[in-house]
């Protein structure tokens, strides 16, 4: 029942008239000598076959003392009525994508209204999408398309994760223009941030980044995107970069950052980078993942450290993460992922900060 829709009745300028003019004692052929027009015209204007011009209203203003803005504001009414009409067809055709987006999940985040009927979440989804229908979405969000066919993704749900955070990103107006050059000498500073807990680094290091020209979004990922970051060129002079929380670690959180960096600074300003997990490694994401490792723990300090004997011990990884400027959960992560340290290993794993 919530899903039926019942449009307006259009009703053209034309029955006002009549109504007037039969109040009146007035003939349609009458009214059309007064205002200097074939009756044919005017019995075509009463039927809605012809459109109430601005010149029109005018006249009538003057022959029936009624103001031209009543005429102009009918005759805007009943264009928009038959257009919202005449679009039901191809509302109703759209409602098959319903089932591929995950409405309930974005509404439940405030992204875009609740609504009941399926005619509404439409009509919501095309203004949250910036589309006149959401068959376009394939060709507007290609990107999120491309992706999600090779990692099992949901193509819908991806393409809204990438739109809220550029309306998140956009909000940001206090963003400098992009400069590579002050953005490289604030990274160390940057990278001081992980040594505090990321719900207190969050603010600054979004000012950081706007003083760069790098608009930075955290925007919690929806199900079934596997997402964990992303790097779009907003314009030609400002940079996006988004983030998830969904590694659910603070060492996994900042390897995503510096990785999305890493994109920042290959200065592709016609590529979106969408990193999922599990992705396909191109060039760009090795060299990516290679700016981050190396920004966070330089290889040359790191190939030191594993040459010690005592590389595993605690105290030794904090000295170290200590000397380097970052979190020990950095280090210890990195240790993982190359499979120095097993995940299970609780010891280890109790000192990686939780997001």
């Amino acid at each position: 029942m919530g899903n039926k829709f019942q449009p307006s009745i259009a009703i053209p300028p034309g029955v006002t008239i009549q109504e007037i003019i039969d109040d009146r004692g007035m003939t349609q052929k009458e009214l059309a000598e007064r205002l200097q027009v074939t009756p044919k015209h005017i019995n075509k204007l009463i039927k809605g076959t012809a459109s109430l011009t601005y010149d029109m209203a005018l006249r009538l203003e003057s022959v029936l003392g009624i103001p031209s803005s009543f005429w102009n504001n009918l005759e805007t009414k009943y264009q928009d009525t038959l257009a919202r009409m005449q679009a039901l067809p191809q509302l109703t055709e759209e409602t098959q994508l319903l089932k591929k987006i995950p409405y309930d999940e974005m509404s439940n985040k405030g992204w875009i209204p609740m609504a009941s009927s399926s005619i509404e979440k439409i009509k919501n989804l095309r203004s949250y999408f910036r589309v006149v229908s959401l068959d376009c979405l394939p060709t507007v969000e290609a990107t999120a398309f491309r992706k999600s066919e090779a990692f099992n993704a949901n193509e819908y749900a991806l393409a809204a994760w990438i739109n809220q955070c550029e309306f998140e990103a956009q909000e940001n107006s206090d963003i400098n223009s992009y400069n590579a050059e002050k953005l490289a000498d604030l990274l160390p500073k940057i990278r001081r941030l992980t040594t505090r807990p990321l719900k207190s680094s969050w603010k600054d290091l979004v000012i950081l980044c706007a003083e760069a020209g790098v608009s930075c979004v955290m925007v919690e990922a929806l199900l079934k995107t596997h997402v964990n970051g992303a790097t779009k060129w907003l314009s030609n002079d400002r940079v996006m970069v988004a983030l998830t929380t969904r590694g659910k670690y603070e060492d996994i959180f900042w390897f995503t950052f510096f990785h999305e960096i890493g994109h920042v600074f290959q200065n592709k300003k016609n590529i979106v980078f969408i990193d999922i997990e599990n992705d396909e490694v191109d060039q760009l994401e090795k060299d990516a993942d290679k700016f981050a490792m190396d920004f966070l723990i330089p290889q040359d300090k790191y190939s030191s450290f594993l040459k010690q004997a005592d590389f595993l011990d605690i105290k030794k990884i904090r000295e170290f993460s200590i000397e380097l400027g970052v979190n020990i959960g950095i280090v210890i992560g990195r240790l993982m992922k190359e499979k120095y340290i097993d995940f299970g290993d609780a010891k280890y794993q109790r000192l990686r900060q939780k997001i």
